[in-house]
């Protein structure tokens, strides 16, 4: 199998089974999401929360009236118009910084992934967080 057949067949897998997943296979190609009905949502957050929070609520394009605190996220995440896989470059540097408010974020992204049409890739290395790998 190639590595393209490969990272297509772990999106396939990510989109069947939702959920936060860690991501090793590189850049995460947009044409088998965008495929499948799919939007990519690439966010490049800092190693704090509220900057976090921002660079989250611009990758999905989430209304402006949806303020920078983890409620108003969980609203903004309920209302997204399309079903959307999210990839969190960052994720690691707010592990290490602020391992609480990490926790946080991913079971809240986690509990959104679990409604369906929602899907979060943690790309790159990291400190273990228990975050399965797809």
């Amino acid at each position: 199998m190639t590595e393209p057949e490969r990272v297509e067949e772990a999106l396939v897998r990510l989109l069947a089974e939702p959920g936060v997943r860690r991501w090793a296979g590189g850049d995460v190609p947009a044409g088998p999401v965008e495929a499948a009905g799919w939007r990519l949502a690439v966010a490049h957050a800092p190693g704090e929360k509220a900057g976090t929070i921002a660079a989250l609520k611009q990758a999905l394009a989430l209304p402006d009236h949806v303020a920078l605190n983890l409620d108003a996220l969980w609203d903004g995440l309920r209302d997204l118009p399309v079903p959307s896989v999210l990839v969190w470059h960052g994720w690691a540097e707010l592990a290490a910084a602020e391992p609480r408010t990490f926790a946080v974020l991913a079971r809240l992204l986690g509990e959104r992934a679990e409604e369906g049409g929602f899907a979060v890739l943690l790309p790159g290395e990291g400190p273990e967080v228990g975050v399965r790998p797809l």
